[in-house]
């Protein structure tokens, strides 16, 4: 650390750790999803705390924060086999948070549904339709009908969980 310090690099490494790390969880997506799950899954875990600096990095504004919104999507997966909903949940509230994740773009509309899907899964409802009813509205006005799909799928899953099948169909 301090001989970073003493060269001035500090900055430059951080960003290289987020790069790295953020370069690994792209690469696991997929792979969490098939034969190789297991073995992922474990690298993952073994790199957990590497994760959770470049996450806290991102949030806490040593590189740009859509980078911590990018580690969520990539990590959902993970988030919720392994049990870290409610780590994953925090990080994506906190990113909300921020200014550079205010204005209605692409950035903010992962974020929404990732804080609307995690909120689903923990059952709070109230949170889940705030997040996701944002999204959807950003994601149509943005014409994005791939990422509108899902969310009216996760919508449409929220209203049959709350008993509202006439609010389902039409989602």
């Amino acid at each position: 650390s301090e001989r970073l310090r003493e060269r001035d690099d500090v900055a430059a490494t951080a960003a290289r750790h987020c790069d790295y790390y953020l370069s690994l969880v792209k690469t696991a997506r997929p792979r969490l999803e098939g034969p190789e799950h297991a073995e992922w899954s474990r690298r993952l875990e073994v790199e957990l705390d590497n994760l959770r600096a470049a996450i806290s990095l991102a949030l806490g504004g040593g590189v740009d924060p859509v980078i911590a919104v990018k580690f969520e999507v990539a990590l959902w997966t993970f988030r919720i086999l392994r049990g870290y909903s409610t780590e994953a949940r925090n990080n994506v509230r906190a990113a909300l948070a921020l200014p550079e994740i205010g204005e209605p773009n692409v950035a903010r509309g992962h974020a929404l549904y990732l804080a609307g899907g995690f909120a689903l899964l923990q059952g709070d409802y109230a949170e889940a339709m705030a997040m996701l009813t944002e999204c959807l509205a950003i994601r149509r006005a943005l014409g994005a009908p791939k990422d509108t799909a899902p969310t009216l799928s996760t919508l449409s899953t929220l209203h049959l969980r709350q008993g509202n099948i006439a609010r389902a169909r039409a989602c």
